[in-house]
């Protein structure tokens, strides 16, 4: 009797600790590590609380094993400084700039200038410097050579 009753004792808690087990795989560890700390932070969010940031791998160091990975069949290993920091490394000059700089090589004037900003005013805004830069590359190579020659200063001889 005294075994029997251990039995369904121990039999209950084995019971209870499997389903346990079973809720906190469904719940918990089923769910992929990125996915649970974002509902951590909007947790936090809804409690009107900053949160903090999960522990994640920089773009670096997923660039770093990428590259370590695909030369580890040559057995070569790249160090950390050979990757740059930022993927692109990119300057947007300003539309004014380029189109001054426009008016100093062609030598247009304020109505042209101004015409020529109309025409750009119809583009999309994320294709105006390079539409512009273009255009100054152009000029440069058609007036290279008027460019590239100093500007010979005549002076008036004395009497």
């Amino acid at each position: 009797m005294q075994i029997q009753q251990q039995i369904t004792i121990a039999g209950g808690f084995g019971f209870l600790i499997v389903s346990l087990l079973i809720v906190g795989y469904v719940k918990i560890w089923s769910i992929p590590i990125l996915i649970r700390a974002l509902d951590r932070m909007i947790r936090t969010l809804r409690k009107h609380r900053i949160p903090s940031s999960p522990k994640v791998s920089t773009r670096q160091a997923l660039a770093m094993a990428i590259v370590n990975e695909d030369l580890k069949s040559v057995k070569l290993v790249k160090p950390l400084e050979d990757i740059a920091p930022e993927p692109i490394i990119t300057s947007v000059p300003e539309v004014n700039e380029l189109l001054e700089e426009l008016a100093s090589i062609t030598g247009l004037g304020e109505e042209e200038i101004e015409a020529f900003r109309a025409d750009l005013s119809r583009m999309k805004a994320s294709e105006r410097p390079g539409f512009l830069k273009e255009v100054i590359d152009q000029e440069r190579a058609r007036r290279a050579d008027v460019l590239a020659k100093p500007v010979d200063v005549v002076t008036a001889p004395d009497p």
